[in-house]
């Protein structure tokens, strides 16, 4: 094989590495792009979530309780509307009831 034959198959065989190489690049930046979307579609409905007035109360009751973790504290959170319970949101009152059964779990440990 001359060497102009060799050169010519060096140079080839660099272009396909290349070529190789770039199509690689453009799936990863695709696979990027695809996961971008999905990571701003979770934000957004983590968003809406953490907007009602459940969570922001679930959110607040999290507070309280690592302060007390902190300072060896015991806190009874008492509703707001005690005589309205029967009508209490019922997103509200299922995080409550995990919230209660999670602060009875660790008050008796």
């Amino acid at each position: 094989m001359t060497a102009s034959a060799k050169a010519k198959r060096i140079a080839e065989s660099k272009i396909i590495t290349a070529e190789a190489e770039i199509a690689e690049i453009a799936e990863i930046a695709e696979i990027a792009e695809i996961a971008e979307i999905a990571v701003a579609e979770k934000m957004k409905k983590v968003a809406e979530l953490m907007d009602s007035s459940s969570a922001m109360q679930m959110r607040y009751n999290e507070t309280l309780i690592k302060i007390c973790e902190k300072s060896n504290l015991k806190i009874l959170l008492i509703p707001d509307n005690i005589m309205g319970m029967s009508k209490m949101d019922p997103e509200y009152k299922y995080m409550a009831s995990k919230f209660l059964s999670k602060t009875m779990a660790t008050s008796t440990e």
